[in-house]
């Protein structure tokens, strides 16, 4: 047990981490320090940011976006499999979703009718990803995709 545990990061080592402003994209970080399983990460470039962004942050070893992808050994989700997804900018909303793609445990989860702008990264055992026909089993409403020409 100890041994899957183990770090296997070290300082200088590059990952992809995802973009907290942008959450349909990722960003390179590069590690900072390993404190047990903590990595202290440093965004590696932040030419774009606004003033007052935070260039450093800790997180579990496990969550870095590349790490997962070498090591999980799977889940369903595949390709244009659709959901129904929290549009975690608008948590208050369950959209028509489709899944673009996957790596590892994450899911790039786009929704249906809006742009790719919109898409969000997600956890396959996210709670807020949900089988088509959660919505009308529970009675919560379901967004529908936008009508062309709408927003």
């Amino acid at each position: 047990m100890a041994e899957n545990n183990k770090c296997t990061f070290k300082p200088g080592m590059r990952v992809e981490v995802l973009d907290p402003r942008h959450i349909s994209r990722t960003r390179v970080a590069v590690v900072e320090q390993v404190i047990g399983g903590r990595l202290r990460l440093l965004y590696e470039d932040l030419s774009d940011a606004p003033p007052n962004t935070v260039v450093n942050f800790w997180c579990h070893m496990r969550s870095p976006m590349g790490w997962s992808a070498k090591d999980y050994a799977g889940h369903a989700f595949s390709p244009n499999m659709k959901l129904e997804a929290v549009d975690l900018m608008e948590p208050r909303l369950v959209c028509v979703a489709t899944v673009r793609r996957h790596v590892g445990r994450l899911l790039l989860i786009h929704f249906d009718g809006w742009e790719d702008e919109f898409d969000q990264w997600v956890d396959h055992q996210s709670p807020d990803i949900y089988p088509v026909g959660w919505c009308e089993l529970t009675g919560y409403s379901l967004q529908a995709p936008p009508s062309p020409g709408g927003p």
